[in-house]
């Protein structure tokens, strides 16, 4: 009652601004404030969380690269502590089967492509190829006929026991390119140039060319020396074709000699080719009959 008594009493200016006014004015902006920060608030908390969901997924993928360097390690060093420990198998089981084998049987280690090859072709006579030397080299002799005859009891030296006992028999007979099988009994030559021995089937079609010849008793294994033996005739074979202008083939010689066509050279050259046609099939009736 006073104060209104006294704002009667005295009264205000007029541009005086009412208090009450700012107070509500105040109030309306503070309820704006407030609802700006809790707007802020409200945005922070949520971008709170995006970051903790963030660090989270971080220290997962943080968590998940160690996992795989430790996957990666572990199996670097079981790979390697696979192949240390299969060497060092493999050098056990080497080991153990060198302790196995017997002195003699034991080889001196070499590099596998130590070994060289050997050359395309024939050998040289009285050579064979050294596969470690890389070169040809001389053949071991055959021991002489006199070390055969010599032996006590009548009984040959201990390579021609092994050459008597072996079946691989095969000779070229005559030096024409075929080969026979020694079945009952064995003849041996003596090369005098070299004083090696040549075995081929004492029962063949052709005789050798030698000047001296051996015989073998199966029985007792005896060498019984025989007489020198003549060689066998031989016939030579026409080559295809025709003649070469007057030319004839001669059987006997194995050559083209002159036609002189005189009755007495053409009959001796149809003897011949008839006792050539003639051995020819004794020889393929022989082969027939021992086949």
């Amino acid at each position: 009652m006073a104060l209104e008594s006294k704002r009667d009493d005295k009264s205000l200016p007029k541009d005086a601004v009412d208090p009450s006014e700012i107070f509500q004015k105040f109030s309306d902006h503070s309820f704006w404030v407030k609802a700006q920060l809790e707007s802020l608030h409200s945005k922070l908390s949520l971008s709170e969380g995006v970051v903790q969901s963030f660090q989270h997924q971080i220290s997962g993928l943080k968590e998940e690269i160690k996992y795989l360097k430790r996957v990666i390690s572990d199996r670097k060093r079981s790979a390697a502590q696979i192949a240390a420990e299969k060497e060092e198998k493999e050098t056990e089981v080497n080991a153990l089967r060198a302790s196995r084998l017997k002195p003699s049987l034991q080889k001196p280690t070499r590099p596998k492509l130590s070994r060289t090859r050997r050359p395309v072709g024939r050998a040289p006579k009285g050579k064979r190829w050294d596969y470690d030397l890389g070169k040809w080299v001389e053949k071991e002799s055959v021991s002489p006929t006199e070390d055969f005859s010599n032996k006590s009891n009548g009984v040959g030296s201990r390579n021609l026991r092994k050459a008597v006992q072996s079946k691989r028999l095969y000779r070229r007979v005559g030096g024409r390119g075929m080969v026979t099988r020694a079945v009952h009994r064995l003849v041996y030559t003596e090369n005098k140039d070299s004083g090696t021995l040549r075995k081929y089937s004492a029962d063949s079609r052709s005789s050798p060319r030698s000047t001296k010849r051996l015989r073998l008793d199966m029985d007792g294994i005896q060498l019984l020396p025989l007489e020198p033996v003549a060689p066998s005739p031989s016939y030579y074979k026409r080559p295809r074709g025709a003649p070469p202008k007057g030319k004839t083939w001669n059987y006997r010689t194995g050559e083209w000699v002159d036609d002189l066509d005189d009755e007495e050279s053409s009959v001796n050259n149809s003897l011949a080719e008839k006792e050539y046609l003639e051995t020819k099939k004794m020889m393929m009736l022989e082969t027939g009959m021992s086949a």
